[in-house]
């Protein structure tokens, strides 16, 4: 039984509650805490069997608790990991991982030489549609890939710490090294801030990954709807992923461009477009989320790697960091170098 706290008991704390509770053969909510003293008291009416803490360090301080589940804004993550690591804790922490390359890669060598279990919530690669697309690409489903596409925009809400990109964009980043397998070379960034409060409220990005394939992204909270979509082009097939969409979130369109000749000038061709089925495979109906956690709990019982850990986490704050740099340089591009980290398995 794996003895859990919970540091940050907001939306995604209480999602994280709500998921380890519904696996009591395996965790025990052991402790919790938050500075909201509303948010404390909501915990404890869903949660009795747990034990309110009244800071961060006095629940790291407790030795019978193995693990921690770092939820709070997003500033503060690179200091309270540091500080469960160093009370001998596993950790997850949510996205962003950190703000910062070089705290990073600290924690990083820090949970590496502790021998302790450090996974940041990509939640989106633990999500059955996106792992299914992974498939179909590598198996050639969709061809060469010319680009990929993502829009993650909504109506709020607005954080008071990060700015939309380190906000939103981790997901999509995350999304687009793991289905690409590879890290961009270069990006560049512009965006706006409409508020005149030093954060950008909409970012556009763009990514250079090798063999000349493209990665386009948008993140705003000033949408008037929420759209949480992700397109991939490819030679012989389109994909699209539709997060808003559980039961049907995965179309694959047989529609593209083909060479034929043409009748007007002898020896050369015309790209006219070609027009197939629409494909919609079947999705396992899993909550992302339950998946990660009971993912965090396999690699503290030590059965498995994190997916997510330190070190792809890690390689999203590289390129989060690469486009910050270019949104200070009105869009310039800004080129990407690797971390430190090793790749993943499937990289090498």
């Amino acid at each position: 039984m794996i003895r859990l706290g919970i540091l940050g008991c907001g939306q995604w704390g209480q999602n994280y509650l709500r998921n380890f509770a519904d696996l009591p053969e395996r965790a025990c909510l052991a402790a919790y805490t938050d500075p909201d003293a509303r948010q404390m008291a909501s915990v404890q009416r869903r949660f009795p069997g747990a034990r309110p803490a009244r800071s961060a360090a006095e629940l790291l301080a407790d030795p019978a608790i193995d693990a921690v589940v770092v939820a709070t804004p997003s500033s503060t993550h690179g200091q309270l990991v540091a500080d469960a690591l160093d009370a001998g804790k596993h950790v997850l922490v949510e996205k962003p991982f950190v703000l910062d390359v070089a705290e990073g890669t600290d924690l990083v060598a820090r949970a590496r030489s502790a021998g302790l279990v450090l996974m940041v919530g990509h939640v989106y690669e633990y999500n059955p549609a996106i792992q299914r697309m992974r498939q179909l690409m590598a198996a050639g489903t969709t061809g060469e890939t010319y680009y990929i596409e993502s829009t993650r925009a909504n109506l709020g809400p607005i954080r008071q710490d990060v700015n939309a990109l380190w906000d939103l964009a981790p997901h999509d980043v995350s999304i687009m090294l793991y289905l690409l397998n590879t890290m961009p070379a270069h990006v560049s960034a512009t965006g706006a801030s409409f508020f005149n409060n030093g954060r950008h409220d909409v970012v556009f990005g763009s990514l250079a990954f090798p063999k000349g394939v493209v990665g386009h992204l948008r993140v705003s909270w000033l949408d008037p709807r929420k759209v949480r979509e992700l397109t991939i082009v490819g030679s012989a097939r389109m994909m699209v992923f539709d997060d808003l969409n559980p039961l049907e979130p995965i179309r694959i369109y047989d529609r593209g461009l083909q060479q034929v000749p043409s009748y007007q000038t002898f020896g050369e061709f015309q790209l006219v477009p070609r027009f197939g089925d629409i494909a919609i495979p079947r999705i396992p109906m899993v909550e992302p989320l339950r998946a990660q956690c009971e993912h965090f709990l396999d690699c503290v019982e030590g059965s498995a790697r994190p997916r997510t850990d330190g070190e792809e986490a890690l390689r999203v704050v590289t390129v989060l960091a690469a486009m910050q740099r270019s949104l200070a340089l009105d869009g310039a591009p800004v080129k990407v170098d690797p971390p430190n980290a090793a790749p993943p398995e499937s990289w090498q």
